[in-house]
């Protein structure tokens, strides 16, 4: 017989945020992780329903020959005059849940709707602050003497009501850089922090490594530059890396702007400098010194712009290309150019793989493609209402440059121009001619000039 958790204590101890948790990780791996997104969103919304009173009742039956618990509540529909029936199934001695099923449209077993979340949001809130031993077990004491003050009286659903107030477990911590990017198949422990989940191993589920091992052996390039000896030991004690090193590296500096990224970063010239580089005519050792220089440019409105909207330009790239895996890429480097560097914005991998270049334009008056097109510096040229980026702009030569050091020959050149419209997307195919042209500057620019005061940053 099915007893009210209003009259009843509920027979469950120790059931937290954790177990909810486990469970959304299950349904995860059932939807071999397309589901992790939607299951994420429902569990915040359902959170939200149960602060905001949306549970009407919940009922309870012990089947004592399984050890497991029946819970079936009723929630108050967010748009409608009407109440879902949701069923849970709990794992009395583990507190695993079972089972969860909603009379809502998405509720089919094992649903993730926000319905079975507020439930669940519910019986986690009663477990942790102990609300089994409201008033209904606390020993009677009619034959005590009554005491000169008096309280009033309360009911146990008042008291469950009025305690019912904290939305989370103060244990469990919340990844709000990876609430950020919820579209973008954010793993569950990613975003309720948990000691057990391994961020990387997750990051290269079903991914790749970069950079890429060549599909054949290549010969280094051959530096023909007389270096001091002082200028030898440095390369090859701080700069000069193999493949294995070179991928951790790339797996470790993923979030960019942590310690590692930033040293690896400044010992070498970077995709992003590449075109700086090539078309520099004189005053060389300025523009050296210009790159080591670590300023922040956040004050700038373009930058700030860029900031703000490559994420969401990152979670379109995801949902368009719904049969490839993306992940954020790190810093990399290739072993056959050490001392050179690119950080690209993604990579996209299936059958094939892609590099992802997230450029977005400050356009302030909203202009469209082919009215930007008119601007002496813009990145694209508009050959009769067919749009390119040029061959000689910077992001080009930086496209060109990071496909070299990840040894992939395609990047998705994405531009966000306008924000109320979907970015312009283009796929450029790696230029050998133009990279031999690149690294031949570039490569003299390092030895002859960039190294030396890379070395007396470093001293």
């Amino acid at each position: 017989m099915a007893s009210s958790i209003f009259d009843s204590p509920l027979p469950l101890r120790g059931f937290s945020q954790l177990h909810i948790s486990q469970y959304m990780l299950k349904i995860n791996e059932i939807n071999e992780d397309s589901g992790a997104c939607s299951c994420l969103k429902s569990s915040i919304a359902g959170m939200e329903m149960f602060r905001n009173n949306f549970v009407n009742s919940l009922t309870f039956s012990e089947n004592l020959a399984d050890g497991t618990l029946e819970l079936t509540g009723l929630v108050k529909a967010e748009m409608k005059k009407i109440t879902y029936k949701v069923d849970v199934c709990i794992d009395l001695h583990s507190n695993e849940i079972l089972s969860a099923e909603c009379k809502c449209a998405g509720g089919a077993a094992p649903s993730s709707c926000k319905h079975v979340f507020t439930i669940l949001s519910f019986v986690e809130e009663y477990c942790v602050k102990e609300l089994y031993n409201a008033p209904t077990e606390i020993l009677q004491q009619w034959h005590k003497p009554s005491k000169k003050k008096r309280f009033p009286a309360q009911k146990i659903s008042e008291f469950i009501a009025s305690n019912l107030i904290r939305p989370t477990n103060q244990n469990t911590s919340v990844n709000f850089e990876a609430l950020s990017l919820l579209k973008r198949n954010a793993p569950i422990f990613s975003v309720v922090n948990d000691g057990r989940f391994d961020e990387d191993e997750f990051l290269f589920k079903n991914s790749i490594c970069l950079p890429v091992i060549p599909a054949e052996e290549e010969n280094n390039p051959t530096i023909d530059f007389e270096l001091s000896l002082e200028e030898i030991l440095f390369l090859h004690s701080r700069i000069k890396i193999d493949l294995t090193q070179a991928q951790e590296i790339e797996k470790k500096t993923v979030k960019q702007q942590n310690d590692l990224w930033k040293v690896q970063r400044l010992l070498r010239l970077t995709a992003s400098n590449f075109y700086r580089v090539v078309h520099r005519r004189n005053d060389l050792q300025s523009l050296s010194q210009t790159i080591l220089e670590d300023k922040n440019l956040d004050h700038i409105p373009a930058i700030r712009h860029g900031k703000i909207y490559e994420n969401k330009v990152k979670n379109y790239v995801a949902e368009k290309y719904t049969d490839f895996k993306f992940r954020d890429v790190g810093l990399v480097i290739n072993p056959k150019f050490y001392f050179l560097g690119a950080s690209p914005d993604g990579l996209l991998h299936g059958k094939d793989s892609f590099l992802v270049e997230v450029k977005c334009t400050y356009n302030k008056e909203n202009l469209e493609l082919d009215e930007l097109c008119l601007r002496p510096g813009f990145c694209l040229e508009n050959k009769n209402g067919v749009f390119h980026l040029k061959r000689n702009h910077q992001y080009y030569y930086q496209i060109q440059g990071q496909m070299a050091m990840c040894n992939l020959k395609k990047c998705l050149f994405v531009l966000l121009h306008n924000v109320k419209k979907e970015p312009y997307i283009e796929e450029i195919q790696f230029n050998e001619k133009k990279w031999n042209y690149i690294f031949e500057k570039v490569q003299h620019f390092y030895f002859s000039i960039h190294l030396k005061n890379i070395i007396r940053k470093f001293d």
